[in-house]
């Protein structure tokens, strides 16, 4: 009750007008600091100080409205701190008293809530222009920062910068954009598809210039949206990545021949062509993200396939027309091995034994072409085929006998199974109406009866030689058609015996000198025997007129008088 009255009284004398300047200077612990200065005298004591609880926070809280509301929405360091005003902020200390008694060099900034890190760690006055609070400020980027993406982007800048460096990017397309980015496309410089922006910053009295990268979205559905169409349209149904992929290089194609897509399959060396040999290229001019680029591009639009003269020259010049190429050639091979089989049911003529051996080209006669094929100039030596005559020898080979046997087929001496020179006539075939040889004469060489004689022919364009054989017409009904006759004709001049014959003292079995002519078996010169009777000797003991052969002239003409010796 004392306490109250006491109170009563000191308010009493406060509020009297006279004594009110004198007693706040009296019970006042000192001069208030200068941001609370318009709060001086005792009438204003009231506002901050209460009678019965004294000074409390909720009191600072009435004045400092933007801060209380910050406490109330939990930003910045009065919402972290517990406790009583006054503790830190102390007043009544004079004017220049800092009442904010803040540490700048051991505050800890982590205390506000926004924590600094790197490049953030400067100076308070860089960011807290007014030092007098320190309040005002946002955590948020553009709080200090100026857009420089005006709203194209998010505000969150830590999503693509940091704090040691804002040019080191750090966006990642596939967590926050549309398009996600795979392969080659990962290596690709960001300014490519988003093209930089000259930014100005306001910064006191200098402005700062960057160079921003526009990123606002751009089309991403189609490779077109942001690549050349270096095809022009061509490909326009299709997706680029039936042949190119983000992860190699646009030129590495991935086109795949026996795909579904296509008509023509490649297959064996065809496998090996590169496709500019078929597709044919083109230089083109364009500009891809701002820059002048050049290309090679090939014309893939449909190409005829049907045929193989679709692409290659016919270097057989329509021999071939009714025929496919790969009755002879195959894509397996090279187009030089052939694969032609003249066994097939499709052609008439068929080889066999030697002929089997036989280079094409000496049948087929070979001529160069020169041609033009995929741009290049090319040269070939190209055979004839057809029409070739083979229902004769002589269509292809030199008839060395010079028409001797033009009524007869060659072979009826020669096969095709042997060498030419190895004859397979026979004079005792049943087919040959001729001279059938006998004894000593089988043996005998042809050439001993067929007299040879050289010449010189061409044969497949080259020149040759032979020794051939003369067998039509040869007189063999006589034997002195072919051997000399020793006797010189003495049988022909003596009448007695002009029907003796060769074969009367010869034999085909035996050696010529082997006589077989016996006196006692001829009626005719059986008298001329000693007592009838043939005397076994010699033919020489009689003969003796000459030692070569036999002269019978002399001795008919001696008749009766047989020589003795």
């Amino acid at each position: 009750m004392r306490r109250r009255l006491i109170i009563i009284l000191l308010l009493s004398l406060f509020l009297s007008g006279s004594g009110n300047k004198v007693f706040a200077q009296w019970i006042s612990p000192g001069k208030l600091a200068k941001a609370h200065r318009e709060l001086s005298g005792m009438t204003s004591c009231l506002k901050c100080h209460t009678l019965t609880r004294g000074l409390d926070n909720a009191a600072c809280k009435l004045c400092h409205k933007e801060l209380n509301k910050k406490i109330k929405e939990n930003k910045g360091l009065h919402a972290r701190v517990k406790g009583e005003c006054v503790p830190c902020h102390p007043d009544h200390k004079g004017e220049d008293y800092d009442i904010a008694s803040l540490d700048k060099e051991s505050f800890n900034h982590s205390l506000t809530g926004y924590e600094l890190h790197d490049s953030h760690k400067i100076a308070c006055n860089k960011c807290h222009k007014n030092e007098e609070t320190y309040l005002g400020l946002s955590p948020e980027c553009l709080g200090c920062h100026t857009d420089a993406h005006k709203r194209t982007v998010s505000e969150n800048c830590i999503q693509c910068h940091n704090y040691q460096d804002w040019t080191a990017l750090v966006f990642d397309h596939s967590k926050s954009a549309e398009y996600k980015l795979t392969g080659k496309h990962l290596d690709v410089k960001c300014e490519l598809c988003h093209p930089r922006n000259s930014v100005i910053e306001k910064a006191g009295d200098t402005d700062k210039v960057y160079q921003v990268l526009i990123l606002k979205p751009i089309k991403s559905k189609k490779c077109s949206d942001c690549h050349y169409d270096l095809h022009k349209g061509q490909l326009k149904k299709q997706k680029c990545d039936a042949c190119h992929s983000v992860k190699k290089e646009w030129k590495d194609y991935m086109l795949d021949h026996e795909s579904e897509k296509f008509n023509y399959k490649l297959k064996g060396r065809h496998k090996e062509v590169e496709c500019e040999k078929c597709h044919e290229r083109s230089e083109v001019r364009y500009t891809e993200f701002k820059r002048e680029k050049k290309a090679f591009v090939c014309v893939f639009k449909e190409l005829e396939s049907d045929e193989c003269s679709n692409c290659h020259y016919d270097i057989h010049k329509g021999q071939f027309k009714d025929q496919k190429c790969d009755a002879c050639h195959s894509v397996k091979k090279e187009w030089k091995d052939y694969m032609f089989d003249h066994e097939s049911e499709k052609f008439s003529y068929k080889l066999e034994g030697r002929h089997k051996e036989v280079e094409c080209e000496k049948c087929h006669e070979r001529s160069e072409v020169r041609y033009t094929e995929f741009k290049r100039e090319k040269k070939a030596f190209v055979s004839v085929f057809k029409y070739l005559e083979s229902d004769e020898c002589s269509n292809c080979h030199y008839d060395i006998h010079k028409g001797q046997f033009k009524d007869q087929k060659c072979d009826a001496c020669h096969s095709v199974k042997q060498e030419w020179e190895n004859n397979t006539f026979s004079h005792e075939s049943e087919n040959y109406r001729g001279y059938k040889i006998e004894g000593k004469h089988v043996d005998v060489e042809c050439v001993k009866c067929h007299k040879r004689s050289e010449f010189s022919y061409t044969e497949f364009n080259r020149k040759k030689k032979v020794l051939a054989g003369t067998f039509k017409p040869l007189q063999s009904k006589k034997c002195n058609d072919c051997h000399k006759d020793d006797h010189k004709g003495v049988f022909k001049e003596i009448e007695m015996v002009q029907s003796v014959t060769c074969s009367n003292c010869h034999s085909v079995e035996k050696e010529w000198k082997d006589y077989i002519y016996k006196h006692k078996e001829d009626s005719r010169y059986h008298k001329y025997n000693p007592g009838g009777q043939v005397k076994e000797s010699k033919c020489q003991e009689c003969h003796v007129c000459s030692e070569e052969v036999f002269c019978i002239s002399c001795c008919f003409e001696n008749m009766g008088q047989h020589p003795t010796r």
